[in-house]
């Protein structure tokens, strides 16, 4: 199957205006004349971390699909975020079929999913979910009392974003995958299950969208695909009680660069890129950890800075703020 077939094929399904938010979206680092190159391998990832990136090198993938909104230059890629978050049958409509959420609709514009459910244990409704993402660990849960419940708000990745309107939604229990801190609010029941591991199901849409194609569709490991909170050192994992301290993540730091108007194809982007530092500001790597692009300097650098505080960064500023330039 030839490159701009995927594209049309999963674009037509992962639309651009079902994206939550303007942010990137669609291919990138694919020139005209890449568009009629066949393609038998993709790689699915969450995020494009180093190690992400070694094994579709080592692999020799064709093709890598990511779902976070990160630049990785040098390779051909795919950026489906928000959009395969909130369209139909995407992250959110799984969660909701999966766990038997009856007439499901958004609790913030085309966000999330709110509906009943058969009334259920919360320790059978946590087991169900953990099931969902094969065994591995969850960040955490808590629980009122020992009712069933009957009512859940799902949002996949960083549902602590759109806390507020899932808790007006009424329901019950909120499964999400990543709370900002730590509260309980008006539910009664919380299930927080890991960024990742909310969202890695995503290869199951590219799967059957490509079914009947010769195309192989690949999943990133667990183990090399994380993010966020999943990442971090000594926070409580199982139950917890919330206002207590999840424990101390590890010291992180992330300094902005301005890279200027970018090509982007037959347009120009404005460009900041995102470096790993050192307390001081010192970067040690010359290569960007990745690179956000706007249509202005302003809506760039606003959304770096989103970019850096989801990857659970402290901003540093450059040393020469004039200038802007990597330090080696």
């Amino acid at each position: 199957m030839i490159l701009k077939d995927i594209f049309r094929v999963l674009s037509a399904k992962i639309r651009l205006e079902d994206s939550f938010r303007n942010e990137p979206y669609g291919a990138y680092n694919i020139q005209e004349k890449d568009w009629d190159k066949e393609v038998k391998r993709i790689l699915f990832c969450v995020t494009a971390t180093h190690q992400v990136i070694e094994h579709f090198h080592k692999e020799k993938y064709d093709l890598l699909i990511q779902h976070h909104p990160f630049v990785v230059s040098g390779i051909p890629l795919f950026i489906f975020h928000t959009a395969l978050d909130c369209c139909a049958d995407g992250h959110n409509d799984m969660w909701s079929e999966a766990l038997g959420v009856k007439n499901a609709v958004h609790f913030d514009k085309n966000m999330g999913r709110v509906g009943e459910i058969d009334p259920i244990s919360f320790e059978d409704l946590k087991a169900k979910c953990m099931g969902l993402i094969e065994g591995k660990e969850i960040l955490g849960y808590t629980y009122t009392n020992g009712e069933p419940v009957k009512s859940v708000a799902i949002c996949s990745g960083l549902g602590g974003i759109d806390w507020e309107a899932a808790e007006a939604s009424g329901a019950e229990c909120y499964v999400t995958g990543q709370l900002l801190y730590p509260d309980h609010g008006k539910f009664k029941h919380i299930i927080e299950l890991g960024h990742t591991h909310t969202e890695f199901i995503g290869v199951r849409l590219i799967r059957k969208l490509l079914e009947g194609s010769d195309v192989q569709v690949d999943g990133a490991s667990l183990d090399i695909d994380y993010y966020g909170e999943e990442v971090c050192e000594g926070r409580d994992r199982g139950s917890y009680e919330w206002g207590n301290d999840w424990g101390t993540a590890i010291e992180k730091f992330i300094t902005i660069c301005d890279a200027g108007w970018m090509g982007r194809g037959k347009t120009k982007e404005w460009g900041f890129h995102l470096f790993e530092c050192d307390a001081e500001g010192f970067v040690s790597k010359k290569k960007p950890i990745t690179t956000i692009y706007a249509p202005t300097k302003t809506e760039a650098r606003i959304l770096a800075e989103e970019t850096a505080d989801e990857l659970g960064y402290e901003i540093i500023e450059p040393i020469d703020e004039e200038e802007e330039i990597v330090r080696v």
